[in-house]
């Protein structure tokens, strides 16, 4: 049985993962999945105490929706405008935790800004190649990996201080074409709707049509 220590300097996070894949073109949003590496380098099990900063605290890119956690720590999981909290002891020793996540862009660029409260002794960005480009000034861009039978480019840093944000830019992201955007809003509309906004759609291309052929 270990003494209880309220002290979250007592845990950091030893290696970050980060992995972007970009699957909802239309939606313009990127899917996100982290996988943290976390220590407890005390001999004392640490226990969140009532103020609400001494819990554990994770940072989420802005606009973030549909997060999933997953973890050996016991403890409910919360989500706030900035990130997302764990109500959990953590015992001495090494931990895992792994969430995902997706998050808007707008464009053909995206910026991800992500703080690390506790720091990291190593970070690692990885995307597919044919996904975007990963640029950041803060990281060196690394040996490309295989996953799956796909090629994943990466960055990569370490030695990352408690509290410091990291900025990867994603760029010359998949752009829908008006084609693809068209499909996408009827798909969205209420069944009630459809017929009145197909008989809108060709209305518009007749009148396009006969103003081409005046002209």
């Amino acid at each position: 049985v270990y003494e209880p220590i309220h002290d979250v300097s007592v845990v950091s996070v030893l290696s970050a993962s980060l992995l972007l894949l970009h699957s909802d073109s239309l939606g313009q949003h990127i899917w996100a999945f982290e996988v943290l590496n976390i220590s407890n380098t005390s001999n004392r099990i640490f226990v969140p105490d009532a103020r609400p900063m001494n819990i554990l605290r994770f940072a989420l890119p802005a606009g973030a929706t549909d997060l999933s956690v997953e973890t050996g720590l016991a403890g409910d999981v919360f989500q706030v405008d900035l990130g997302f909290g764990i109500a959990a002891n953590v015992p001495p020793g090494d931990h895992q935790l792994l969430y995902s996540y997706r998050f808007p862009y707008q464009g053909t660029e995206a910026s991800l800004v992500k703080s690390y409260p506790y720091g990291a002794g190593e970070l690692k960005v990885m995307t597919l190649v044919d996904t975007g480009t990963l640029q950041s000034s803060e990281m060196v861009k690394s040996t490309g990996v295989i996953i799956g039978g796909q090629e994943y480019q990466v960055l990569a840093t370490s030695g990352i201080e408690r509290g410091k944000e990291v900025t990867v830019d994603i760029r010359e992201l998949y752009q829908p074409s008006m084609r693809e955007k068209l499909f996408l809003a009827s798909k969205s509309l209420p069944y009630e709707y459809a017929p009145g906004a197909g008989l809108s759609v060709i209305m518009f291309l007749l009148i396009a049509l006969s103003i081409y052929r005046r002209f």
